[in-house]
């Protein structure tokens, strides 16, 4: 436990620190020392700070990483059914233009642009609400596999048809490597199971 010396003659023993030469924090060798205990210190609790800073903006980099990744997945999409339609477009006024089945062998067709048009108009209205409904069904279709299954007892991740550790997931999918630790929460109740343990 790290204490703050309150004389006024700095003491230096080992395992001391100084901090800007104002104050210094050294261990507590005692118990009678007459010395005020502090949780952590002020570099210790910046950089606590920064680093929940760096990794908000991390997470949140991501996910904008992940809707930009959707988004250019569901233009792509949509630019290919475009593009299907368009070629429809093109090919119905090509045939109009030079006869395309008479060069196939069949009988000479009167042209007629009313037609092609009525042809571009009906796959226009067609195009329209298709594209419309791709758009939303791939949207969905991609915001549902963003989700993770994680088993509601085990918490393990089901990963490509199999159960998986966390850390094994995110090494797979992510090529993250984990280490363990124990967040606050938990530390203060494996204290109180070893307290109650004791007594």
């Amino acid at each position: 436990m790290w204490t703050f010396a309150t004389g006024h003659s700095p003491r230096v023993s080992k395992g001391s620190v100084a901090i800007n030469g104002s104050f210094h924090l050294s261990r507590k060798e005692s118990r009678n020392d007459a010395d005020v205990t502090i949780p952590r210190s002020l570099h210790e609790v910046a950089n606590r700070v920064i680093i929940r800073v760096i990794e908000a903006s991390q997470a949140e980099l991501a996910t904008e990483n992940r809707l930009m990744r959707i988004q250019t997945h569901v233009s792509r999409i949509l630019w290919y059914e475009g593009l299907g339609f368009l070629a429809i477009i093109t090919l119905s006024w090509v045939d109009e233009l030079f006869d395309l089945t008479h060069l196939a062998g069949a009988s000479q067709y009167i042209s007629n642009w009313r037609e092609s048009a009525l042809e571009t108009l009906i796959v226009v209205l067609v195009a329209i609400p298709v594209m419309i409904l791709t758009k939303k069904l791939v949207s969905r279709l991609y915001y549902l596999e963003g989700f993770l299954r994680v088993c509601a007892w085990c918490k393990k991740v089901n990963y490509d048809g199999k159960w998986v550790p966390l850390t094994d997931f995110l090494e797979l999918r992510f090529q993250t490597r984990t280490s363990q630790g124990l967040c606050l929460i938990c530390l203060e109740d494996a204290k109180a199971d070893a307290a109650s343990k004791l007594s």
